[in-house]
């Protein structure tokens, strides 16, 4: 029974910069081959593809994060026709349908944010995550929390911001996950000056969203509060985005 104790993302190494990519390199010429072939066909082809592209990722971050359940058949109408009300039924979803447009559209301008970080309209700074930490939770005013007693409660969700208090889970076997603790999580990991995203950080950006509740998941994450919290000497914690 060990505990993880929590360490800082590191720079890429000698040998992580070796690996062989190689095998993206035909993946990479058949998206460039059919990206010229939509932009040949029509002009709106390409936009349309992109708008399809934008909507079906952000229905699938819902579901990979377990914000709700959403049927195969509504999730390709949604994806055709846009994000609609009247397009989803009761019992093609978990959640009321109202809600899940809502979350739905709150995902699709989220990563419209990272669009524009990608394609330099916008510099990528800590008041930009911050951003995308809000237009993600916009519609989710509480969190799950767990007293020192093992009871279960919601607790008011802090939006744009970084957790204030600890939030280190227990595993099964007893031993506790440490996540990123707060003072680290409150600096800045950005120049004060705003720069354009270059490099291995550009290349990084589209995959921010789930990248960094996956790094929380190995106490090395941004630290943004959401998700289940545990009490610790301080209140409060939120222990799901490290």
């Amino acid at each position: 029974m060990t505990d993880f104790t929590w360490k800082p993302i590191e720079p890429l190494s000698d040998r992580d910069r070796a690996i062989d990519l190689a095998a993206m390199r035909p993946l990479y010429e058949s998206w460039q081959t059919s990206k010229a072939r939509l932009s040949v066909s029509s002009e709106g082809s390409l936009r349309e593809f992109n708008q399809r592209l934008v909507r079906r990722l952000s229905i699938e971050t819902g579901i990979l994060e377990r914000l709700y359940d959403l049927d195969r058949g509504t999730t390709e109408a949604l994806v055709v026709a846009g994000f609609h009300e009247d397009i989803v039924s009761r019992s093609s979803t978990d959640i009321e349908p109202s809600r899940l447009i809502d979350i739905l559209r709150d995902q699709e301008a989220a990563i419209q944010v990272v669009m524009d970080c990608v394609s330099r309209n916008r510099m990528l700074t800590k008041g930009v995550i911050h951003e995308l930490h809000s237009i993600l939770t916009r519609h989710q005013d509480t969190t799950t929390a767990i007293d020192q007693f093992g009871n279960r409660r919601e607790i008011p969700l802090l939006k744009g911001k970084f957790k204030e208090h600890p939030n280190n889970p227990r595993r099964d076997d007893g031993s506790i996950h440490e996540y990123c603790p707060p003072v680290v999580t409150s600096r800045s990991y950005f120049d004060p000056a705003s720069r354009p995203i270059r490099g291995e950080t550009r290349k990084a950006v589209p995959r921010f969203l789930q990248t960094n509740r996956r790094l929380a998941k190995r106490g090395t994450g941004l630290g943004f509060t959401g998700g289940e919290t545990r009490p610790t000497d301080g209140g409060w914690a939120a222990s799901d985005g490290g």
